[in-house]
């Protein structure tokens, strides 16, 4: 359980928190499109970390956290497409 020690998984948390308070706010026939999808790789990411941190090597972790800058990069993709 240390990942609830690190800050950027409370970071991480909170994030999701203000992404499903943005999402909810899409239009009702995005609900099972772009809004789906953000919130998944949202919710993805601190589920990561979480997974990261329990690697044995720093080296494992920093592969999970460059899988979740990818995320994070995608997520910012989708959000600029749809404006």
């Amino acid at each position: 359980m240390i990942h609830k020690k690190l800050d950027v998984y409370k970071l991480a948390v909170k994030f999701v928190g203000k992404i499903y308070n943005l999402s909810g706010s899409f239009p009702k026939d995005e609900r099972y499109g772009i809004t789906s999808q953000i919130r998944r790789a949202a919710v993805s990411i601190p589920l990561n970390i979480a997974e990261g941190s329990s690697r044995k090597s720093i080296k494992e972790l920093s592969i999970d956290l460059y899988r979740i800058r990818k995320m994070l990069q995608a997520m910012i993709n989708k959000k600029r497409s749809t404006q």
